[in-house]
């Protein structure tokens, strides 16, 4: 499973941050998450699930195309700017994409992040802050995540393994699905290490949790947030807790780190 992908942060795009959907793959039936465990995924009723706005059809065909060619029959539901070009919406289309337009909102509701000079950055004005219509309390590198819940609480045949991952720099070499099984590794949630320069001594992660909760990491493997593997209920679990972390984030003056 190392093979997965070439593993990034937060590096999707979000120029083209209320979320529509294609006909394509797509289930409009509301589900609640399921609470039974498997030890075995069946591919076709696996999800794959990402944020990928802005974009050109070569990205999107390195992502997808190389997915499907590992023989890959399941779900594929990303979100993609509502001005797409057609060649984009038409081949994400071909192969059975479930397309989410997820659109920007006016402005962020939230407030109060500190800026370089300790002063609060108004968000409100601030070109460099995306934060998503449905979501404008949440910049749209955190909203993510809460699109992946609702995504897949619309989605009840998506019953088995799940992952969430960042697009631009990914791509796939195996059924994810069916390598996890063949090698047992059936778990509920699944983390990713960064590349072995990236520890959690770096400043991406050592700041900003010394700042928030007083505690150090030490050197220990960065894992990476956006590319987890999971079951659909140990993924929906992952999402509650990063949520409940936001919400301690967000609710605190020290935690209001500028990293978009």
């Amino acid at each position: 499973m190392n093979k997965l992908k070439n593993i990034g942060r937060d590096e999707e795009k979000d120029d083209k941050i209320k979320v529509e959907s294609t006909p394509a793959a797509d289930e409009k039936q509301q589900h609640n998450p399921l609470t039974s465990s498997k030890s075995h995924w069946d591919s076709s009723k696996s999800a794959v699930l990402g944020l990928a706005t802005g974009y050109p059809r070569n990205v999107y065909k390195g992502f997808v195309g190389s997915l499907r060619a590992t023989g890959f029959a399941g779900h594929v539901i990303l979100a993609i700017a509502k001005d797409a070009p057609s060649d984009v919406v038409s081949y994400l289309m071909e192969q059975n994409v479930t397309m989410k337009y997820v659109e920007k909102a006016e402005k962020c509701t939230y407030n109060g992040t500190i800026g370089e000079k300790g002063k609060p950055i108004d968000m409100q004005k601030s070109g460099e802050w995306k934060c998503p219509k449905d979501y404008p309390d949440y910049k749209i590198t955190w909203a993510r995540f809460l699109y992946y819940r609702d995504w897949l609480n619309d989605c009840p045949s998506c019953t088995d393994g799940v992952i969430l991952t960042d697009v631009r720099d990914a791509f796939f070499q195996r059924d994810p699905f069916v390598t996890a099984v063949e090698r047992n590794q059936v778990h509920p949630l699944m983390v990713f290490e960064e590349t072995s320069e990236l520890d959690n001594e770096h400043w991406l992660t050592d700041w900003p949790v010394s700042a928030c909760r007083k505690h150090k990491l030490g050197k220990s493997p960065m894992l990476c947030s956006g590319s987890v593997m999971g079951s659909r209920e140990g993924i929906l679990d992952y999402i509650e807790s990063m949520e409940e972390e936001f919400k301690y984030w967000m609710q605190r003056e020290n935690c209001r780190i500028d990293i978009r």
